[in-house]
């Protein structure tokens, strides 16, 4: 009857052991996953500014406002990968964290998992900042010039002559 007792306490404990293996592994994952998808954010890239070139005139306003308009789509894409590589860690750390729950056996194991999910939540905000920070803040649509209103020409007001018929 002592050997049956032993024997179930090894299996529970073995059971244990495995199943804290897999959420290490799987907090292990998590971390390498968010890093690898959150590296290529690291690397955004401004595009250079056009230095102006001596002997060529400087652009007028509406050129100007297309060049910056260029530069704002080409910045909005490359945000749309940050935030697109943000949300793709967010939702695979939480598909880890829900995987892991269905397994957990106790209240430390549902806590561990629970506060693996937190950090790896925190690593994904803070790599995502720091790509919008590198990338030089969020980009902003440029305002369209205003176009300069053509005064209009004024008519000089009639001048009340009297009517040839006479008014009774």
């Amino acid at each position: 009857m002592a050997s049956a007792a032993l024997s179930q306490r090894k299996h529970k404990d073995l059971g244990h052991y495995v199943a804290m293996k897999y959420r290490r592994s799987a907090g292990l994952l998590l971390s390498s996953i968010l890093l690898f998808v959150g590296a290529p954010t690291a690397m955004a890239h401004e595009l250079p500014s056009p230095s102006p070139v001596p002997g060529i005139a400087p652009l007028n306003e509406l050129e100007q406002y297309k060049l910056a308009l260029e530069h704002f789509r080409s910045d909005s894409i490359e945000f749309r990968k940050i935030a697109n590589r943000f949300t793709t860690a967010i939702n695979r750390a939480n598909g880890f964290y829900e995987a892991a729950m269905r397994s957990a056996k106790n209240d430390r194991a549902r806590t561990n998992i629970t506060a693996q999910r937190d950090s790896s939540i925190e690593i994904a905000i803070n790599m995502r900042d720091a790509a919008i920070a590198e990338m030089g803040g969020a980009p902003v649509e440029p305002t369209k010039p205003v176009k300069p209103i053509a005064t209009a020409t004024t008519k000089k007001t009639k001048v009340n002559s009297p009517s040839p018929t006479p008014s009774p």
